[in-house]
């Protein structure tokens, strides 16, 4: 069978690229006899490179500024007539980025936040979009695949499908880098030798909480005062000024922003760390949440969404609304040493339940039974 993989769209690697790599080398390795052929951008083919094998063909989009905009063009016509040209049983979308009208395709939905959080679709572009997305995804799409059950039942409310046509497909925990004395010294020259910290990943949008989080945080060091809390990721104030919000309330010397960082420097990071927390308002699965389990750090998050389903056992639980709430669980990590021990140990137990290899297959059944 030729597979297609829609991958025109992705330009630096996110939570959906990991997904989309883990996802495709498990079912690359595991299906020699499927050819895949993977739709790249110039950038998404070096994201990507560590796929290549026997039985895998890479297919360059032509070459041009790499916008947003531009590249949801590319695939609404070179893409379509490459699927084509390439002899495509099916293409697999890893996110809803797509062909809108062309058909053979199976899509993945990971979270309908874009209906749960309209304030985030800043543009008037991208909300025509995703309207025309809902319009393909229910008319001109054979199947869907996912990641939790939570986002079945979303994904089932928010385009009227039943939730037996949305098939659940298993994630894995991604691979952390043992972090170097090299690396720990990067950490030391960013925080300070002897700075305790907590810390969060991810982005600002308004789903991530980070408000409450910075709230949260504030009364939390009017008792503990040396201890830091540590934001990585990408520093962008459309949403939330993180650094003018702290200024606000006074806890500017407590709160660092460091910005995007490498694997090896966020598994220094997360390695260093006190506890990791992320007390999110909405996820459609959670990968950070494994991150951390599987190297043995404590975690914190919310006790809504797709969280307590991925996070088992191996976390406290917190209501995100509620900033007292997260003030206790923050100060049980700190504090309690016989449950910050249970939770780690529970989190390692809860990381066996994921599996690359199990989504892969359970992605390529789909494929194979679509066409």
């Amino acid at each position: 069978m030729r597979i297609g993989v829609n991958l025109v769209q992705y330009t630096d690697v996110q939570g959906i690229e990991i997904f989309a790599i883990n996802m495709l080398h498990a079912a690359i390795s595991d299906h020699t006899n499927d050819t895949f052929v993977l739709f790249v951008n110039d950038k998404s083919q070096k994201i990507f490179a560590s796929l290549a094998a026997h039985n895998v063909v890479f297919v360059e989009s032509p070459r041009g500024v790499l916008s947003r905009m531009r590249l949801l063009l590319l695939q609404q016509w070179w893409l379509a007539v490459s699927c084509k040209k390439n002899y495509i049983d099916i293409l697999w979308c890893p996110s809803v980025a797509m062909p809108l009208w062309y058909k053979y395709k199976v899509v993945t939905i990971h979270d309908c936040a874009d209906v749960r959080f309209p304030e985030e679709v800043s543009s008037f572009e991208a909300k025509i979009y995703l309207f025309l997305v809902h319009l393909s995804v229910k008319w001109r799409s054979l199947r869907v695949v996912t990641v939790s059950q939570f986002s079945q039942s979303e994904i089932a409310a928010v385009y009227s499908m039943l939730c037996n046509h949305i098939v659940v497909l298993s994630e894995g925990v991604p691979a952390i880098p043992a972090a170097s004395e090299n690396d720990r010294i990067w950490v030391e020259q960013k925080l300070g030798k002897k700075r305790k910290y907590f810390l969060y990943i991810g982005n600002i949008r308004p789903r991530k909480n980070i408000k409450n989080l910075l709230d949260a945080f504030a009364l939390f060091i009017q008792k503990y005062p040396d201890i830091s809390l540590v934001l990585a990721g990408k520093i962008d104030t459309t949403f939330f000024d993180v650094a003018a919000y702290s200024r606000c309330i006074h806890i500017e010397n407590a709160v660092i922003q460091i910005g995007f960082v490498s694997d090896i420097e966020k598994s220094a990071l997360y390695r260093g760390s006190i506890g990791f927390l992320f007390p999110s308002l909405y996820e459609g699965f959670g990968l950070p949440v494994l991150e951390a389990q599987s190297i043995g750090i404590p975690v914190l998050t919310s006790n809504v969404a797709s969280l307590p389903e991925i996070s088992g056992n191996g976390a406290i639980y917190v209501n995100p609304l509620d900033v007292k709430d997260i003030v206790r669980g923050i100060e049980i990590i700190f504090t309690d040493d016989a449950i910050r021990k249970t939770i780690i140990v529970a989190g390692y137990e809860n990381i066996k339940r994921f599996s690359w290899s199990v989504g892969a297959s359970q992605l390529m059944d789909v494929l194979h039974s679509t066409r």
